[in-house]
């Protein structure tokens, strides 16, 4: 699966779940790759789709922090194919950044 494809396929997956889906453009997306809101909730979604040895690190972390003010979210969520390095999960601690990791994503394909 190319990467535009796995972040269609993730869009598809929070649709499933019951989320109003606003994708961004490919270019100049502010650090989301989609928009998702339910109720009073509103989510900044960055889709990694990187190889098992390449881990999204605290840089993307930073960048989805940046995405979430300008979309005005109030948490952000970061999505791989992959895993963090634990840079990335210090960087998200305390800051309403869900990591989902392929092992995390792995049981929520199974439950929609």
């Amino acid at each position: 699966m190319k990467s535009f494809e796995f972040e269609n396929f993730i869009a598809n997956m929070f649709k499933k779940m019951g989320y109003e889906v606003e994708e961004t453009s490919i270019s100049r997306d502010f650090g989301a790759d989609c928009i998702i809101k339910k109720h009073d909730d509103k989510a900044v979604v960055q889709v990694k789709h990187y190889n098992l040895h390449n881990k999204v690190g605290a840089r993307d972390v930073r960048e989805v922090l940046g995405a979430r003010g300008y979309y005005r979210a109030n948490r952000a969520i970061i999505v791989t194919s992959s895993y963090f390095t634990r840079e990335a999960h210090e960087q998200a601690r305390g800051q309403r950044v869900q990591l989902i990791d392929r092992d995390e994503l792995d049981d929520m394909l199974k439950s929609y």
